[in-house]
């Protein structure tokens, strides 16, 4: 049975490592072929580019919807959608990292977030110059749709690739906000920076992440964007755990026989449900695993969605908000 689109994100890309360098038209004004390239003194028209071709912002957005976890980064611009989709199931305006920040009592929340199935009447009746969806997984079945109320932003080459830093250069530079984008950016960068310098005990170390979402089976994906925050602290990705997911490989499984591959300093791990966590605590070749043994696993809630989601989808506020909730279990990485 085909897998709903929200659940079919959550299991492509939870918990993995990255192999993209911080990027450096995250940190550049100066804008070369591609994204932003062509604006005109004012900044704007701006041209960007992406993974289903090329739009034009005319002048700056005042009318903006957002699919997915760009709704963070206009966060940090000091900019309120009309219309967005909630960041993970069971939010809409109170996700902590966005308090304070926005005010999304008045804007529209977009039915169809938790499976993508998104209503594209309720989309048009908001009336966007712009969409932004840079890391809204379902844009093959949408983007033409979408493309016809507004010009619409999709990821720059597969969902889950770009890093942090580049969808938030690209998203200040569509909403004519590039400096401020740049230094949020900045000030994410520094946290990372200064969380590193103060666990020291993570230079080197292993990390692995996976989702038990049925009975047996993990899914994992060690070269998603999703673990840059991770290796921004001087971890490294489990190597079994990248010689048994080589790259391009077309099945992301872990099975309980092979679970030796997250044997790692440090486990990221998500559950399914509540009876499937239960099921594997129990399992004696998990209870064997160095991060259960030395307590160096961090484990998400099954009945709060939030850190699951926003560990997914790394941005320049969820980011520093999800790794203060894994503090504790970072310190004690030896």
């Amino acid at each position: 049975m085909p897998l709903p689109h929200r659940l079919r994100s959550t299991l492509v890309a939870l918990i993995g490592s990255t192999l993209i360098t911080v990027l450096a038209v995250a940190c550049s004004s100066t804008p070369t072929a591609g994204p932003g390239a062509g604006a005109a003194e004012d900044g704007f028209p701006v041209r960007l580019s992406h993974a289903f071709g090329t739009i034009t912002v005319e002048q700056r957005p005042q009318r903006i919807v957002t699919l997915g976890e760009d709704l963070d980064t206009l966060a940090a611009l000091g900019i309120t959608p009309v219309a967005y989709a909630p960041t993970a199931p069971g939010y809409s305006d109170d996700v902590p990292y966005l308090k304070d920040r926005i005010d999304l009592s008045g804007a529209t929340v977009l039915d169809g977030a938790e499976t993508g199935e998104f209503k594209i009447e309720q989309i048009a009746a908001a009336a966007p110059d712009l969409i932004l969806a840079s890391n809204f997984y379902g844009m093959p079945e949408l983007y033409d749709e979408l493309s016809k109320i507004a010009p619409t932003l999709a990821y720059a080459t597969g969902w889950g690739e770009t890093s942090w830093q580049e969808l938030s250069a690209t998203i200040g530079r569509a909403a004519g906000e590039e400096d401020r984008a740049r230094a949020a950016v900045a000030e994410t960068e520094q946290y990372l920076a200064d969380l590193r310098a103060d666990l020291p005990a993570l230079e080197g170390k292993t990390v692995a992440g996976a989702y038990y979402h049925s009975s047996g089976t993990f899914a994992a994906n060690p070269r998603s964007a999703s673990m840059q925050k991770y290796t921004a602290l001087g971890l490294r990705v489990n190597p079994p755990l990248l010689e048994a997911l080589p790259e391009g490989a077309s099945d992301n499984s872990v099975s309980r026989e092979t679970m030796d591959v997250l044997d790692a300093d440090l486990l990221i791990l998500s559950y399914g449900s509540d009876a499937l966590r239960s099921e594997l605590e129990a399992d004696p070749i998990f209870r064997r695993l160095k991060a259960v043994r030395s307590g160096t696993i961090y484990v998400n809630d099954p009945t709060d969605r939030l850190p699951t989601f926003a560990g997914n989808n790394p941005t320049l506020l969820n980011i520093v908000w999800l790794l203060e909730q894994q503090r504790e279990t970072l310190a004690k990485v030896r």
